[in-house]
């Protein structure tokens, strides 16, 4: 018995003395804890790469934007990083048994970003009248953040163009194949970056070399060139002493010079009357215009019109209407037949517009070589109105405010091949 109260006795000491021996650990360690937020909106950032420097632990936030890293005390670092965003640092310091607090705000790169500059013409330059049937056209662009671009090709004879023929091209080239001879081709890029913001060019052209067509002659009873050396200029009335109409000179994509009719009331063009504009029933009246801005109503191109009718009065009409639709007319004395295109022309863009009467007394219109409208007609009467170019003959109507050119006046009515010689070669 004496034995065993030793051995308690021993047994407790022990226990006791370990206890003495075992004080509470202190933290080796600290917490840093943050929320990750867009610097604009202020919303929290879903699984952006949280890191410390000196290295401890990589971390990322979770769907509130938080997270947690657990650190030796010291100084650090913390860099938050994402696709699509400006790394954002911040500095801490961290004491082991206490939390830090490090909210970071990122700055989204595109906020920040650049589009890609406008793209230039290289090769064949604008205006270029003697490309080859197979160019490449080649173009310039850069990325004021250095970022890559892709580009989208639009080409076609049609001003703007339409088709597309090439996207996500990470090159400054693009060939072509299968041109027509002496044919206008009009060409535009679009720049893209990564973040898509994009740029896009002017329209370029260019006429591919070959030989024209002999001029279209036969029939033709009235040509207004407005080339700059050539003394078209008889017979037009009140137009001495308008500053407002001018010769335009170095004119793209058409031949030699045009004439500008501004914005004052006078700014139009009258010819003569003249028995030689007394159109039979088949004829065709056709122009180059490139209108500054769109009439509120109508605006006459060419013709001898006048809204009040009646014998010996109006008689044909090419006529420029409310957002750039084309109107043909035409009056026997007692009837009117009028014609409004569903597509138009675009404001600063030459286009070619010409009105046909044929045999069948179908009234046609054309714009850049296309059959845009059609309609039954009464022939034109016989008339003592002056020819006028930008406002009809008597003072109702807007003026033209814009450059035409090329005015043609035949009697008989072209065919859709002469039509196109003129559009083509930009007569």
């Amino acid at each position: 018995m004496k034995f065993l109260n030793i051995a308690v006795v021993l047994a407790c000491s022990l226990f006791v003395f370990s206890c003495k021996d075992d004080p509470v650990a202190s933290p080796t360690t600290g917490t840093i804890k943050g929320i990750v937020r867009d610097a604009i909106t202020g919303k929290p950032i879903y699984n952006v790469d949280v890191q410390t420097t000196p290295p401890s632990e990589s971390v990322s936030t979770d769907s509130l934007g938080q997270y947690t890293i657990t650190a030796k005390e010291g100084n650090y670092s913390i860099t938050a990083s994402k696709t699509d965003y400006l790394a954002g640092t911040v500095s801490v310091r961290v004491t082991n048994g206490s939390t830090t607090t490090a909210n970071i705000s990122l700055s989204s790169i595109s906020s920040k970003n650049n589009p890609p500059t406008t793209p230039v013409a290289v090769s064949p330059l604008d205006g270029d009248t003697s490309a080859g049937k197979a160019p490449q056209i080649q173009w310039s662009c850069t990325d004021p953040d250095s970022d890559p671009i892709k580009y989208t090709v639009y080409f076609d004879t049609a001003n703007p163009p339409i088709q597309q023929v090439a996207d996500s091209l990470t090159t400054q080239t693009f060939k072509l194949t299968g041109l027509k001879d002496s044919t206008f081709y009009y060409w535009k890029i679009v720049a893209k970056d990564r973040f898509g913001a994009t740029s896009a060019s002017p329209v370029f052209s260019f006429r591919t070399a070959g030989t024209y067509v002999p001029a279209v002659v036969d029939g033709l009873v009235a040509y207004l060139s407005f080339d700059e050396t050539v003394n078209d200029a008889q017979g037009i009335l009140e137009v001495k002493g308008n500053p407002d109409i001018q010769y335009v000179t170095g004119v793209k994509n058409k031949t030699n010079g045009a004439i500008f009719m501004g914005s004052n009331a006078n700014s139009y063009l009258r010819y003569t009357s003249s028995t030689k504009l007394d159109l039979p029933a088949t004829f065709t009246l056709c122009a180059w215009v490139k209108p500054e801005r769109m009439p509120n109503s109508y605006t006459q191109l060419v013709g001898r019109w006048s809204l009040a009718g009646g014998s010996n009065n109006a008689t044909y009409s090419l006529t420029l209407a409310a957002n750039g639709k084309i109107a043909a007319d035409t009056h026997d004395g007692t009837t009117t037949t009028q014609i409004i295109t569903d597509k138009g022309i675009t404001s600063g863009i030459w286009s070619h517009v010409v009105m046909t009467r044929a045999v069948d007394g179908l009234i046609n219109v054309y714009i850049n070589g296309e059959s845009v409208g059609s309609i039954q007609s009464v022939p034109p009467q016989k008339s003592t109105l002056d020819l006028t170019i930008g406002r009809y003959s008597d003072t109702m109507g807007e003026m033209l405010y814009g450059a035409i050119d090329n005015v043609r006046i035949y009697n008989k009515a072209l065919s859709q091949q002469e039509i196109n010689v003129l559009w083509a070669s930009g007569m």
